[in-house]
């Protein structure tokens, strides 16, 4: 039991810090496109949601395609 906890807490940590790294990169070297901060909040809350579905799955190729959808979205639509 202790060990799934652990587990599933080490996934949640990681997808958290995964997803601040990312939005830390495109805050640092690009623009905003939209103004409204809190569309960035919760794109943040719903792609933390996502990553860690997708890591829970334990499936690479839905967790690369992830990547390259988020960093795809990020890059093009709401960040210039």
């Amino acid at each position: 039991m202790n060990q799934q906890l652990f587990d599933i807490l080490g996934k949640l940590i990681s997808s958290m810090v995964s997803m601040v790294v990312v939005f830390r990169y495109f805050e640092d070297r690009y623009m905003r496109t939209y103004e409204n901060k809190g569309i960035y909040r919760l794109l943040m809350i719903g792609g933390l949601g996502l990553n860690f579905i997708t890591t829970n799955l334990n499936i690479p190729i839905i967790n690369i395609s992830y990547w390259f959808i988020i960093v795809t979205l990020l890059g093009k639509i709401f960040y210039y």
